[in-house]
């Protein structure tokens, strides 16, 4: 039986390359919000590759109507749900005296509370199912910190303690949540300013490439063992 996953923030770098790497053996469902046109030239794209079980889905991560809808129309359209990647996120590379009220609210909510909400409306359907995978894409900022940017770092913190708690709970019915924790990676979220600066400090000299993290994403997808952890993706970087 041919499973389903659903990528949230799939317009996005990481998120793209998640739905590109898991559709050759899934159904994929990926959720976006803002940016319609990538949404529909990743399922153009898809589609002339020849995959047609591709569905973008509008809806706001920190919405719960819309997430439980997002969820539904998943479920209604191909019959399950054993995938969850949570990838929808922004970074501000801001410090704390910097940040303001409202981006610090709009950090958590997107990052850490849109994960929570996520992954609440799709538990049902993998408890009913009794197997299922929660993938959540945060950061070596989650568990390392953040020079530059300590509430993105606190976000990406709380998504690894959400992923640990999920496995305590729900791995004994075959529900395997797991964390992918890139370094700096090369999309568009990346400040221009900080990426040459950055390059330096990588054994290879560049940055984590999406298709890195999404490589992690699929093998974690297919895990029958591992559950609570967490894969950095970082050349090694902070070791």
């Amino acid at each position: 039986m041919v499973r389903t996953a659903l990528v949230t923030g799939g317009s996005g770098g990481i998120g793209s390359a998640c739905v590109r790497a898991l559709a050759p053996e899934c159904n994929v469902a990926f959720q976006y919000y803002s940016n319609e046109e990538a949404a529909n030239a990743l399922v153009a794209d898809l589609e002339a590759a020849g995959h047609e079980n591709v569905l973008a889905l509008r809806a706001n991560v920190t919405d719960e109507a819309d997430v439980e809808e997002l969820v539904a129309a998943v479920t209604a359209e191909f019959g399950s749900l054993d995938i969850l990647v949570n990838s929808a996120g922004i970074m501000k590379g801001q410090s704390l005296e910097e940040i303001s009220a409202a981006s610090i609210d709009q950090l958590i909510s997107i990052n850490l509370v849109g994960t929570i909400l996520c992954t609440r409306a799709a538990l049902p359907a993998m408890v009913e199912s009794e197997t299922g995978h929660i993938i959540n894409v945060s950061s070596t900022a989650g568990t390392h910190g953040s020079y530059g940017d300590p509430v993105y770092a606190a976000s990406k913190g709380g998504q690894v303690s959400f992923t640990q708690s999920l496995a305590s709970v729900y791995t004994k019915q075959n529900i395997f949540s797991n964390t992918v924790a890139p370094g700096a990676v090369e999309t568009d979220m990346f400040p221009d300013e900080w990426v040459e600066g950055v390059k330096k400090g990588y054994p290879l000299k560049r940055l984590v490439q999406p298709e890195e993290v999404a490589e992690a994403v699929v093998f974690l997808s297919n895990t029958t063992s591992i559950s609570g952890e967490v894969i950095e993706i970082d050349q090694g970087k902070l070791l």
